[in-house]
């Protein structure tokens, strides 16, 4: 599988005007990171997410804890998009394959 070519700037008003340009020409909208070699130029990626509503029990460094469906819901803190106090927000993918969500 080939590689796609970076496009990685070094100052970030060059990286923003390129970005800019980009989203108007291809109509996707593109933004800017910052990488440790500069900015990076990339498409906006949409993946489909879901919020399931969780008692949350407890945050760990690593691992988020919550009550669900009268069970005790463990995942990891990087599989998950974002939390509060009653909603837990991650990508459908992991929801499906969690059992949360149908496909």
């Amino acid at each position: 599988m080939a590689s796609k070519a970076q496009m990685i700037y070094s100052r970030s008003n060059v990286a923003a005007m390129i970005a800019a340009r980009l989203t108007k020409s291809r109509g996707v909208k593109y933004e800017v990171t910052k990488v440790d070699s500069g900015f990076r130029v990339a498409p906006v990626r949409q993946a489909a997410t879901v919020e399931i509503a969780m008692e949350l029990k407890s945050v760990a460094p690593q691992w988020l804890c919550a009550f669900y469906a009268g069970k005790n819901f463990w995942a990891p803190r990087s599989a998950l998009i974002s939390w509060d106090a009653g909603l837990i927000k991650m990508s459908k993918a992991y929801a499906v394959k969690r059992g949360l969500a149908a496909a």
